[in-house]
């Protein structure tokens, strides 16, 4: 009955006494209002951290700025010590912008972050792989602070990746 929005301003509500009127939890939202695609909160909602995709449509999701893949502080919304209530965004990371042979990335740029999963054994940090569409499948590594580091990627050419999914 929790549920986290993927909503410029994430909501944390609890709709298990009456899902048509949810109370709201906690709450975090970007300087920048950027959009939210995607989330995914590790370990059923026990990790410190909530992970999230950001995708730009139009003419932004070209722009280097657009969609990102971000990490979020989750310690001050779960927990009987948790006062804010709050998401705090901790990290940011965006694909550089590059050709095929600078970086990998597709002829057709397209900035966008989309589906995501943690490879398993993640805890309070870990791999991560992402479908970034033009740019192909990335794979980056977030610290136990929320850093994140690309560690690899796969771009086939003439192809998209919406997803990325660690096989166990």
């Amino acid at each position: 009955g929790l549920v986290v929005t993927s909503t410029k301003t994430l909501w944390m509500l609890d709709a298990r006494k009456d899902p048509s009127k949810p109370k709201v939890v906690a709450s975090g939202a970007s300087p920048d209002g950027r959009f939210i695609h995607a989330n995914l909160w590790p370990r059923g909602g026990k990790d410190k951290m909530l992970l999230v995709g950001g995708e730009t449509s139009g003419a932004g999701c070209s722009d280097p700025e657009g969609g990102a893949f971000m990490t979020w502080d989750a310690t001050q919304v779960s927990g009987r010590t948790a006062k804010t209530k709050r998401f705090r965004l901790l990290d940011s990371y965006r694909v550089p912008e590059a050709t095929l042979q600078q970086g990998g990335a597709a002829v057709t740029e397209t900035y966008c972050s989309h589906w995501f999963t943690t490879r398993p054994g993640w805890k309070d940090g870990g791999d991560v792989a992402i479908g970034w569409y033009e740019n192909g499948t990335r794979f980056v590594d977030v610290s136990p602070k929320g850093k994140i580091t690309q560690t690899g990627y796969f771009t086939p050419a003439g192809t998209s990746a919406s997803a990325a999914y660690w096989v166990s």
